[in-house]
């Protein structure tokens, strides 16, 4: 993850300067049918549903939480007071 992130940035430039700013993602197709591959061969995604009623309940608080702080992250950094 870390290489992808750091060497992310390079690889597009010049992706971009060489064959054009869609090669970016064109690139891409293959990986993304790679995982979709290994996601159904691998995944082991149960197929019962929950049996409590509260695993089925949202988590309210968390998320007007989690809403909050990246408004109110974003404020801040948009802001300049």
């Amino acid at each position: 993850m870390a290489c992808g992130t750091g060497l992310g940035g390079l690889v597009g430039g010049l992706l971009n300067k060489w064959f054009g700013w869609k090669m970016a993602f064109v690139v891409q197709l293959p990986f993304i049918a790679l995982d979709l591959v290994l996601c159904v061969i691998v995944a082991e995604i149960p197929l019962r549903p929950a049996k409590e009623e509260q695993e089925r309940q949202p988590d309210h608080a968390g998320s007007v939480t989690l809403v909050l702080s990246i408004v109110l992250l974003l404020a801040g950094l948009i802001c300049r007071w």
